[in-house]
């Protein structure tokens, strides 16, 4: 933990007059961050458990037969097998001394800006942890890849060029998995990137405007791709630090902003209900929090400061990977 620099009447709060007229801070938008918002979310009591995955193959044969006369009907045989998960807290803190309350003025709020900090640290850190678990190969039923000129099996054209038609290769996807399993995929994560190139495809232009091309472009905004794709569309803006403190900054964007992730997921988990992934949240520990961010405050007079802490409690599991395809480097 890196030890804070000594505390003077330099540098606690205090800003000169002509400076007090502003505040500098950057803060993300929720909106970028999608890690609890891809898979529903489980509100469990315990931080450990199990619960029932069925067999895919029982619900798609026909063994209904006709009863034997003086018989019985045959019977259905379902092998249920369990899965669990598991669920860590995690948190981080800060401190106020009293000497940085005394000493700000406005419009400096040392409480509410730490509060700031801490909130978008747990946005960066559950969807790093999503991203390196979900948004990748060899996680999903398929992974295609960009390429320049083919669409097949394992390939799409790049989403950026002007031969792509990136809704008529998503409808193909959502075939492909409702072929396989039965459910049609809703939800579509995208990169950063990739909503660029979808803004500005040609095809998608054309949808819809009715008609308008690269040449004479409509204005067409982010809501619209739902529209064109059919399906929930969450993009994936989100950004971080890659550098240690200290360092030059060096800023990335979380998840992967050349892909994209086509998925099934119900807006909420139900009995018997296939996604390809669910949220497990520690609700037993957190309360009505669930997949959120719970803030504590609280005084500790000896060091004659107050402490603010976030903490989470919830973890993401694959559920179902025949219920999601990934695209990598879709765009250049």
């Amino acid at each position: 933990m890196p030890v804070p620099a000594p505390l003077t009447s330099q540098n606690v709060g205090h800003y000169d007059a002509p400076l007090t007229a502003f505040s500098l801070a950057y803060m993300q938008s929720a909106d970028g961050f999608v890690a609890t918002k891809v898979f529903p979310v489980v509100p469990v009591a315990l931080a450990s458990g199990v619960y029932p995955s069925w067999p895919r193959g029982n619900f798609f044969r026909d063994d209904v037969a006709v009863r034997p006369m003086g018989g019985r009907t045959r019977v259905q045989g379902v092998n249920v097998t369990w899965a669990s998960y598991a669920i860590e807290e995690e948190g981080l803190s800060a401190t106020i001394d009293d000497r940085e309350r005394a000493n700000q003025t406005d419009p400096i709020n040392t409480e509410r800006a730490k509060t700031k900090m801490l909130m978008s640290q747990h946005l960066i850190h559950a969807d790093r942890k999503w991203a390196a678990a979900y948004f990748k190969t060899s996680v999903w039923s398929a992974d295609v890849a960009g390429h320049a000129t083919t669409n097949d099996a394992t390939n799409s054209v790049f989403w950026n060029l002007t031969t792509s038609d990136p809704v008529k290769e998503v409808r193909k996807r959502k075939r492909q998995i409702a072929g396989l399993t039965g459910m049609t995929p809703n939800t579509l994560v995208i990169g950063s990137d990739v909503e660029l190139a979808l803004l500005d495809n040609a095809a998608i232009v054309a949808r819809i405007s009715g008609g308008a091309t690269t040449a004479n472009p409509a204005l067409i905004a982010a809501g619209d791709l739902e529209r064109a794709f059919g399906l929930r569309v969450l993009v994936a803006r989100g950004i971080y630090n890659t550098a240690n403190e200290g360092a030059t900054e060096s800023m990335s964007y979380i998840v992967g902003s050349k892909a994209a992730l086509l998925v099934y997921a119900p807006p909420a988990p139900a009995l018997e209900e296939p996604s390809a992934g669910y949220t497990f949240a520690w609700s037993g520990l957190l309360g009505g929090q669930a997949a959120g961010v719970t803030v504590r405050r609280w005084r500790e007079e000896p060091s004659r400061s107050d402490w603010i802490e976030a903490s989470t409690a919830h973890t993401q599991k694959l559920v179902a990977a025949d219920l999601g395809i990934y695209f990598t480097a879709i765009v250049q």
